[in-house]
């Protein structure tokens, strides 16, 4: 398999570029990462695509079996990926092991970097391998991928089997300033009045609540017990043994959950359901009746744009469900609340984080003292 490319160069053999020049034609060039520059191979593509797969064969395959005569056991990336899998399973943040979730995460990224670096020997494996690798993903993406493949190494070297790690010498990717925009209170309402009945419920609930839209999908109501009591397990916390329990007796989020279980027409364990078309089973469902989490951000997006209330910004701009999370946070706190009360809803490990989370989009303002100068 061919490594993964921006969609630009996609189509196009391995090391082989496509640019526009000065005068709007688009032309070609080639750089290998033993190359110290680019070889411009002119605007005739059938030609660029012929000499780059003739170079590939001969550099790629080469350089890779010269490395292993010249050292017969090294490992290549492939090779010694299982070892690193091994790694992520000990590996622990705070004490605690790497989730599921995150170890999955983990893999994925890992089966993309074996599609470039797979057959290459860990030994010659450099920093512009590293470098050119990182350069195809999306720039909002790139430090998390930085920051596996140099964890990578950097075990391949304590392990033995590299003297150094070439991608330690990457510079992270500067952050990049948040483009989405906030939910507003009158853009949550608008958007609320042309959604469907599960998405209003779930919207109602990521309000009141502030959880994760992984959280929302899968609050059952059994999950709320006689006593008026809510117990919620954080998709993200959970690990750490910290439960959610909260007395919910005389809140609008009370009447919510009653409403919501009068109201259904269908049995369901959980809170936020819709009776589908067709019963299928589903991976990313554990009844028929549960939403999936893309359909739940889905059925939000076109709320929102049935609504036309963010129409005039882009894209990228507007905002998704989890925006709720950060209007909620808003609201509880221009009710009194305090930043460790909102963190714990929040289910954030530090409150640094929640700081910076009801923070983000607002303009920030140095106090100083009264211009009193009277000349």
């Amino acid at each position: 398999m061919g490594r993964h490319r921006m969609a630009k160069h996609r189509g196009l053999p391995d090391y082989l570029y496509s640019y526009k020049g000065s005068n709007g034609k688009i032309y070609f060039k080639y750089q290998h990462p033993s190359m110290e520059k680019a070889q411009p191979f002119g605007s005739d593509k059938a030609k660029a695509v012929d000499a780059a797969k003739q170079l590939n064969s001969m550099l790629c395959t080469g350089h890779n079996l010269i490395a292993k005569v010249m050292n017969p056991n090294a490992k290549t990336f492939d090779e010694y990926m299982p070892e690193f899998k091994k790694h992520l399973q000990e590996r622990t943040v705070n004490t605690e092991p790497l989730s599921v979730r995150t170890i999955t995460e983990y893999h994925r990224i890992l089966n993309s970097f074996s599609k470039q670096l797979g057959s290459y020997p860990l030994n010659i494996i450099t920093r512009k391998h590293c470098a050119d690798m990182l350069d195809e993903y999306p720039i909002k993406s790139r430090n998390k991928y930085r920051a596996i493949i140099v964890l990578m190494l950097d075990y391949a070297v304590s392990d033995g089997d590299i003297n150094e790690n070439p991608a330690s010498k990457i510079m992270p990717t500067p952050k990049q300033k948040r483009a989405r925009q906030p939910l507003t209170l009158d853009g949550f309402k608008a958007i609320y009045k042309h959604a469907a009945k599960e998405i209003k419920n779930a919207m109602d609930l990521a309000l009141r609540t502030l959880q994760r839209r992984e959280d929302i999908r899968n609050f059952k109501f059994s999950d709320w017990d006689e006593a008026d009591k809510v117990r919620m397990k954080q998709s993200k916390t959970w690990k750490h043994g910290t439960f959610l329990e909260f007395d919910i007796a005389g809140t609008s989020l009370e009447k919510l959950i009653k409403r919501i279980r009068e109201e259904r027409t269908i049995a369901t364990p959980y809170i936020v359901h819709r009776d589908p078309i067709a019963r299928r089973r589903n991976k990313d469902r554990d009844h028929w009746t549960q939403l999936s989490p893309r359909q739940i951000s889905d059925g939000f997006k076109e709320a929102r744009d049935a609504s036309g209330y963010y129409n005039h910004l882009h894209t990228e701009e507007m905002p998704t469900f989890h925006e709720i999370r950060a209007l909620g946070a808003d609201l509880y706190k221009d009710m009194g609340w305090e930043d460790k009360e909102v963190q714990s809803l929040l289910g954030h490990s530090s409150l640094k984080q929640t700081k910076e989370y009801l923070n983000r989009n607002k303009d920030r303002y140095k106090q100083v003292k009264k211009p009193c100068l009277d000349v």
